[in-house]
């Protein structure tokens, strides 16, 4: 799990998966990594935690990928080259969720955050993640760059999109 943060989604796929799985969680932040080792721990998945920066260091082998709403954070140059270190490190396929750019998502991003939350942070982030996401055309450029031309991109609610990319290319 690339840039896993807390690792919710992968350890909550972890815990609903009927295989055993081995999950390796990366992050540039040390303290995000405590985090997730911690839920881990709390969900009795078995983790490693590799702190790691993806735009500097070569991932682990593995043989899936996944990267949760982490792409729309960089720009286009550093998002090539992180795919082509998620592709280079998969034996079998890369998995990518993302925020999907939008005026609907653009909305959800205004209005949401201000009924779950008090933060500020969260509500101007919400908005700038938004606004800094890709089409899926964008998207579908990108992954073309990363030698990934072969991945399917489709639609996800609300206002995401899922790319699946695999090796051998068939459709993930």
């Amino acid at each position: 799990d690339v840039a896993t943060g807390s690792g919710d989604v992968i350890i909550a796929a972890a815990r609903r998966s009927r295989a055993e799985v081995e999950l390796i969680l990366t992050d540039i932040s040390p303290v995000a990594l405590e985090m997730a080792s911690s839920r881990a721990r709390e969900a009795g998945v078995p983790i490693q935690a590799r702190c790691l920066d993806i735009l500097s260091h070569s991932l682990p082998e593995a043989d899936v990928v996944v990267c949760t709403l982490f792409l729309h954070h960089l720009g286009s140059e550093d998002a090539v080259l992180a795919l082509d270190r998620m592709r280079e490190s998969a034996d079998w396929s890369v998995m990518i969720s993302d925020l999907r750019r939008c005026a609907s998502g653009t909305g959800l991003a205004r209005v949401v955050p201000r009924v779950l939350t008090r933060s500020g942070v969260v509500h101007v982030d919400a908005v700038r993640s938004a606004r800094a996401s890709w089409t899926m055309g964008e998207m579908r450029g990108i992954l073309a760059r990363a030698n990934m031309e072969t991945a399917r991109v489709r639609r996800a609610y609300p206002a995401r999109m899922l790319a699946e990319w695999s090796r051998r290319g068939e459709v993930v």
